[in-house]
């Protein structure tokens, strides 16, 4: 039994040299990626939080809940025009908020 449990080829490796890592990457990112991607949070979260509540409101709305504007009108009693409206100026001002703290969402 012992002879058939070390000649399994499911119980063989294959040793091969660090350089075999090289070609390897890894999903997660890397630790100061996680940091940059925390603070990113971190200040998206404050600058979201400084908004006037109709802005933040409708931000969250459309963008974190994924609501259409159809339905984020329905929610808020309003007309669909004043939905665009508030979203246009709730992006500009969480975009202008976000330089102010040196954080550019632009690629």
């Amino acid at each position: 039994m012992r002879n058939y449990l070390s000649r399994a080829p499911e119980r063989r490796h294959e040793f091969v040299s660090e350089s075999a890592l090289d070609i390897q990457s890894s999903p997660d990112l890397s630790p100061e990626e996680t940091f940059e991607q925390n603070q990113t949070i971190a200040l998206l979260e404050e600058s979201i939080s400084e908004l006037p509540e109709n802005m933040r409101e409708i931000l969250l709305l459309v963008g974190f809940d994924e609501l259409s504007y159809e339905e984020a009108a329905t929610l808020l009693t309003v007309p669909i025009g004043t939905i665009r409206s508030r979203l246009s100026r709730a992006r500009i001002a969480l975009r202008e908020k976000l330089r102010q703290k040196g954080l550019s969402l632009e690629k």
